[in-house]
């Protein structure tokens, strides 16, 4: 399912669970595969060598961070029975969607667009603002959530590549 088509159904499927006052599980699906067109996403900024590095890291962070918020929204979703979260998980979905949306849209514009500085400041803004509101409603992920699925010695050789390319470019 192509991102767009699945933005587009999710957010008809919110607006149905907001009126139905109650979760409808094919939206885990459909989540899914959000999460999986953000890891493309993600692996596209990480392999792009067209642009700086440090212009594709932050490119990267906020793909990432969308990609986790949308993923704990997945699991809200596969529990929120259990848990008790119906229609709770509903609403604040609905807060925290249409900033995730803006996200992959801005990311996906920016594959066939210039980025200047002020656009790269902008995304910076914009990550920091989803961050905060998937927190006020239980959709940021935990630190060891964030941190479990990296792997250090490749934390740590891309840290000293973007050192070296940053110190190159001050000096």
């Amino acid at each position: 399912m192509e991102k767009k088509n699945a933005c587009d159904v999710l957010s008809t499927k919110l607006e149905e669970m907001q009126a139905s006052n109650k979760i409808d599980t094919t939206v885990i699906s459909v989540i899914g595969a959000i999460v999986d067109e953000c890891k493309s996403r993600e692996k596209s900024w990480v392999s792009n060598t067209e642009i700086p590095p440090q212009v594709a890291f932050v490119l990267y962070h906020a793909s990432r961070n969308t990609r986790m918020i949308f993923g704990k929204m997945h699991n809200r979703f596969i529990h929120a029975s259990e848990l008790h979260e119906n229609p709770k998980v509903v609403g604040e979905t609905a807060i925290v969607f249409p900033e995730l949306l803006e996200m992959c849209n801005l990311l996906d514009s920016l594959k066939t667009s210039e980025i200047t500085q002020e656009m790269v400041g902008f995304l910076r803004r914009r990550v920091r603002n989803l961050r905060n509101t998937a927190q006020k409603v239980s959709m940021f992920p935990t630190i060891q959530e964030e941190t479990e699925s990296i792997n250090k010695d490749d934390l740590a050789k891309e840290f000293a590549e973007l050192a070296s390319h940053l110190k190159a470019n001050l000096i």
